[in-house]
């Protein structure tokens, strides 16, 4: 039996590696579908062999399999789909983990012959919702129901929930904190915090996640945002500050915005910071030096909670210029607001 597992970001993998540790998986029966241009920690390569690394999921459109009214080039794209995968299953059976339900690789591995059953991991902020969006209302609904879920079924068989628990492969969800997936407590597996401690070479004092706000307001609010978020933390005197990018600055489509944000960075905190790569995983620097972490509404906050790290979160401040926030935030729960 193969294990294949979805993953796009350090939580998910580490995650996927604890699943692989505590059920004593054999490593060579392990296949990684790695999505968004995530790339295996290095000490895990010679671990994790059988390793996909694809350009899904990039951007959005190659985040698609399904290509509309294009029929021959939806029937192409899951064929290079099962071409790439099969090369790695030789036909053996094999168990699915996917991060979500709701897009075209979850049901192309479900409605292979070969998966036995599929698990649904946790995969940030979205996992603790108490909600199950549903990808198709209103009408598209019966759009899916009677056109594309009956002659598409390769892309929209389990399709139609973030988390779609009612078909017969559907084993579970599995997470690290016994409160995620709220509305599948009856089918939870929780196990635990998976991160480790890692040495980045000097001890910071504060970690800061760059998060996207590009994705909500304007060049004007983001800089407002960002001053007042310097004042905050100069005021608390660290002398080591440490900072990553969230994975969207590094579309190709925003490197424009990366450099914008650089300027915004280099102007309020001048030198008083130092980027951390891409590469090194938040969790395990928060897991290795307790530094207090700053966030809008990363899921981070969670973790780093659970390790008793003192995580601080400017999501009052973005009230003042936009409603999105206006919902109170799960993370909010774990963070101290800074106003």
């Amino acid at each position: 039996m193969k294990h294949v597992f979805g993953a796009s970001s350090h939580l998910v993998f580490y995650l996927c590696n604890k699943i692989v540790e505590l059920d004593g998986l054999n490593p060579d029966d392990c296949i990684f579908f790695f999505t968004r241009n995530y790339h295996c920690p290095p000490k895990y390569d010679k671990i994790y062999k059988n390793i996909m690394d694809t350009g899904y999921n990039v951007d959005e459109r190659k985040g698609r399999v399904f290509e509309g009214i294009h029929f021959l080039k939806t029937r192409q794209n899951i064929k290079d789909f099962d071409s790439l995968v099969d090369s790695y299953l030789h036909g053996e059976d094999f168990i699915w983990y996917s991060q979500i339900c709701n897009n075209d690789f979850c049901s192309l591995f479900v409605t292979k012959p070969n998966c036995k059953g599929y698990y649904v991991l946790e995969d940030g902020f979205g996992s603790y919702r108490d909600f199950n969006p549903q990808t198709f209302v209103g009408w598209k609904y019966p759009l899916y129901k009677c056109v594309l879920k009956p002659f598409w079924r390769r892309c929209f068989e389990v399709k139609n929930h973030f988390i779609t628990t009612d078909h017969p492969k559907f084993r579970g969800c599995i997470a690290t904190t016994p409160y995620c997936f709220p509305l599948h407590q009856q089918y939870l597996r929780c196990v635990g915090l998976p991160f480790e401690t890692i040495d980045i070479g000097f001890k910071p004092d504060a970690l800061i996640s760059i998060d996207p706000l590009f994705l909500w307001m304007g060049e004007n609010v983001e800089e407002q945002v960002y001053k007042r978020l310097s004042s905050y933390i100069k005021s608390k005197e660290y002398n080591q500050i440490a900072y990553k990018f969230h994975p969207y600055f590094f579309a190709k489509s925003n490197a424009d915005i990366k450099k914008r944000y650089e300027r915004l960075i280099k102007r309020y905190y001048g030198d008083m910071m130092t980027e951390l790569d891409s590469s090194v995983c938040l969790e395990n620097v928060l897991m290795s030096y307790k530094c207090d972490f700053y966030t809008d509404n990363s899921s981070v906050a969670i973790y780093a909670h659970e390790m008793g790290v003192e995580c601080y979160s400017y999501i009052p401040i973005l009230r003042d210029y936009t409603d999105a926030y206006s919902y109170v935030s799960f993370v909010e729960k774990f963070c101290i607001p800074i106003e």
